[in-house]
């Protein structure tokens, strides 16, 4: 069964020790792609940042979309390409691919599954993509810092797919740049993507990371949300009916009232 509900509880203004967004999006696109071709369920808005206030080594960086997800944002019909880069020291760096690091990472091309609506078991892989070589295609290495992703649809108005990405443990500095990239690959030749615009953001808190790594168990950790899933409601009524009415009784174990038939239980997290 696939399914979004409920709200991301680490969308919480509150929780959050610093956040941004930057890079607005829908405008740039691939050579030879007319931006009318993207499917508005591919179109960018911007990026987004955030560290929370419980692990400072964790930044939650968010391709934020121009409009709201159905239930499958990912089904293989759609087929959404997207994901990110993050490089450094300067704008123009990446495009001879002359910086000191790159970053990169994509959301899953498609998913069958229930989507995870906050960091959760479900991960990505994130890469280097090697810099500063005369090669046409610079090779990716795998990181082995796994990034939880999900699907945030706490701004009502645009829907992001977010990563829970280490400092640390990737390496990044204080100041980051980063564009993000969406497509749809529908048949049409080139597969239009649209890019946001590259930015930087620069990470006010970036010198907690290193002990918030250490404190919270180093390498072993990364890959582990850092915020507990809220346990599944426990059932705590029984549904029975008489006729065309229908009525909950208080108590998972209750019986019903004389003439009314106990129906088959709701599932666990129900209201």
């Amino acid at each position: 069964m696939i399914y979004l509900a409920g709200v991301n509880p680490a969308a919480a203004a509150d929780s959050m020790l610093w956040t941004t967004s930057f890079g607005y999006g829908g405008s740039l696109v691939n050579s030879g792609t007319n931006n009318q071709s993207i499917p508005p369920y591919a179109i960018l808005r911007d990026i987004t940042m955030s560290v929370p206030k419980t692990n400072p080594d964790v930044l939650i960086v968010g391709l934020r979309f121009d409009g709201t997800f159905d239930s499958a944002p990912l089904s293989t019909d759609k087929a959404l390409l997207t994901g990110l880069r993050l490089f450094w020291p300067s704008q123009n760096c990446s495009y001879q691919n002359q910086c000191d690091g790159m970053i990169y990472l994509t959301a899953p091309n498609s998913w069958t599954g229930t989507y995870p609506i906050s960091p959760s078991t479900a991960r990505v892989t994130t890469y280097t993509l090697a810099q500063k070589t005369s090669a046409e295609t610079p090779p990716l290495t795998n990181t082995n810092c796994p990034a939880p992703w999900w699907i945030d649809k706490s701004d009502l108005l645009h829907s992001a797919i977010n990563f829970q990405l280490s400092i640390t443990c990737l390496k990044l500095p204080a100041d980051i740049y980063a564009y993000g990239f969406a497509g749809a690959n529908i048949g049409i030749t080139p597969v239009p993507y649209n890019f946001t615009h590259i930015s930087d953001a620069l990470n006010p808190v970036w010198q907690l990371a290193a002990n918030a790594y250490s404190t919270h168990g180093g390498a072993s950790s990364v890959g582990t949300p850092y915020i507990t899933p809220a346990p599944p409601k426990v059932l705590n009524y029984v549904v029975c009916k008489k006729g065309k009415v229908t009525k909950n009784v208080p108590g998972a174990n209750s019986n019903c009232p004389k003439g009314y038939l106990k129906q088959v239980s709701p599932p666990a997290g129900s209201n």
